[in-house]
Formats: structure tokens, C-alpha cells, sequence
């Protein structure tokens, strides 16, 4: 969901809404995955910067924190 929303917004084909609608999805998995008790943290880490990636839709200070999960 969140690739073709990142993808639709730099387009403008996507609102502001629709693209923090899929922030926030992302986070909520980044979250779901990091409370397992087999929590990988690399899938952690790409999930949370993927939210950060859409977000920027929204705050561009977003695009920081999406370089910071990314390495």
C-alpha cells in the first residue's frame, strides 16, 4: 500500500491524507513486528522507514528520520 501511495503523491495523483493514512499503517506494523518476541530488527527498521518515507507527504522533517531507519 504504501509504495503505490509514495509513488501517486510525488505524482500528485495522492492527497496528504491518503499519503499519512499510509504512514501510519506502516508504523503500526513497524510496531506489531518490534513486539513479537522473534522481532526482527531489520523488518523493523524498513517498516519504520517506510513511514517515514510517506510521511514526508506531510512534514518533510520525515524524510531525516526514513535516512536514519535506512542505515
Amino acid at each position: 500500500m504504501q509504495q503505490p501511495i509514495a509513488r501517486a503523491w510525488t505524482s500528485g495523483q495522492a492527497t496528504m491524507t491518503e499519503a499519512r493514512k499510509a504512514a501510519v499503517a506502516a508504523h503500526t506494523v513497524a510496531r506489531g513486528a518490534a513486539a513479537r518476541e522473534t522481532a526482527n530488527p531489520v523488518a523493523v527498521a524498513v517498516a519504520r522507514a517506510v513511514g517515514h518515507a510517506v510521511a514526508t507527504a506531510h512534514l518533510a522533517d520525515h524524510s531525516l528520520s526514513s535516512v536514519r531507519y535506512a542505515l
